[in-house]
């Protein structure tokens, strides 16, 4: 049965303390419930017996440091880390008023974050650098101080990459092979692919690795402009500078009606120019001669000439020839008339 105090509390147990008369005492109770509430009176012993009781002195209530929080919870981003976990198992006593989540690289504080209630429990860890490595636990306080760290988990923070530089254009036929160069940025994640765009008409071409790409389709005589841009986990990052221009080309179509008038020695040639330049300015015509029926041409030395006409000399007299044309242009030289006899 239990033993009553005067006030109808119970008494849990009493200790016995050996003193001097006129000493003061003192004594640690131990075996208490942590985050009970308890009250304590004391009597004084000698040898005709026992004083009276105390008073009952004020409530004190045991208590410890928290238990560790759960296992954090991480989500990167750019230069931070958001942590989320869970509350103790128990506070040991005493309200939690807060935590501190850590992240630590190479044994070595790098930042915290913390909260002031003890249903927050959540906070970014900011001003940490991209692409490295942080390991994140997170401790609890009470009244008693600061729980033992939560067991940590990892996290690298990361954003996407900055602009690739030195972008640039080689013209082809139709086409432009654009290069650039790896942004010195990369978000602290890998970059998994490249994509260069022309302007006009954003056509483009996408890398997985190299620094080039081709992008086709364009019109030859047009000038373009060319970005490229990178992207890795965390999206894609902004574009480079525009490249200078570059206008695709090719070499000139076929030129069209050719006809000769004969001469002394000589024939007099026209013909009408190239409706498809290739994208460049003519810059000359080829003009040759065969007497054995195109087995074999010879060419007529008149110099460089954009005129669409020639006459060819020092030929022989009574001898059949045929010509052909060929018009010339920054990319080389396209394709022959049909052959055409004087």
């Amino acid at each position: 049965m239990a033993t009553l105090n005067e006030d109808g509390t119970v008494l849990i147990s009493t200790i016995s303390v050996d003193a001097a008369s006129g000493d003061d005492a003192s004594v640690t109770v131990t075996g208490l419930t942590n985050g009970t509430a308890y009250t304590f009176k004391v009597l004084a012993r000698n040898v005709d017996g026992n004083s009276d009781y105390s008073e009952i002195s004020t409530t004190a209530t045991p208590r410890t440091t928290p238990d560790a929080p759960g296992i954090p919870t991480l989500v990167a981003a750019d230069t931070q880390i958001t942590a989320t976990w869970t509350a103790p198992a128990s506070n040991n006593g005493a309200e939690i008023t807060g935590y501190t989540a850590t992240a630590s690289t190479a044994g070595s504080s790098a930042g915290t974050c913390s909260t002031t209630s003890n249903t927050d429990l959540d906070c970014a860890i900011s001003s940490l650098t991209n692409g490295t490595s942080y390991e994140v636990t997170v401790t609890a306080v009470n009244s008693a101080g600061n729980s033992n760290a939560s067991t940590g988990a990892a996290a690298t923070p990361s954003t996407t990459p900055g602009a690739p530089t030195g972008t640039a254009g080689t013209a082809g036929a139709g086409q432009v092979t654009v290069t650039w160069s790896a942004p010195t940025d990369t978000g602290g994640s890998d970059i998994t692919q490249y994509t260069a765009t022309a302007t006009p008409d954003g056509a483009f071409c996408i890398s997985t690795s190299a620094l080039t790409c081709d992008i086709t389709g364009l019109t030859n005589g047009t000038e373009y402009t060319f970005r490229a841009k990178a992207t890795n986990a965390n999206g894609t990052g902004s574009n480079s500078s525009a490249s200078g221009g570059v206008t695709p080309v090719t070499t000139p179509g076929t030129a069209t009606a050719l006809a000769g008038t004969a001469g002394d020695a000589q024939v007099a040639l026209s013909w009408t120019a190239p409706t498809d330049t290739g994208g460049s300015a003519i810059t000359d015509y080829t003009v040759e001669s065969s007497s054995d029926t195109g087995t074999t041409w010879t060419t007529f030395a008149d110099g460089t000439s954009t005129t669409a006409s020639a006459t060819v000399t020092g030929l022989t007299n009574g001898t059949a020839y045929t010509f052909r044309v060929t018009a010339v242009n920054a990319q080389g030289s396209g394709t022959a008339t049909s052959a055409s006899s004087a």
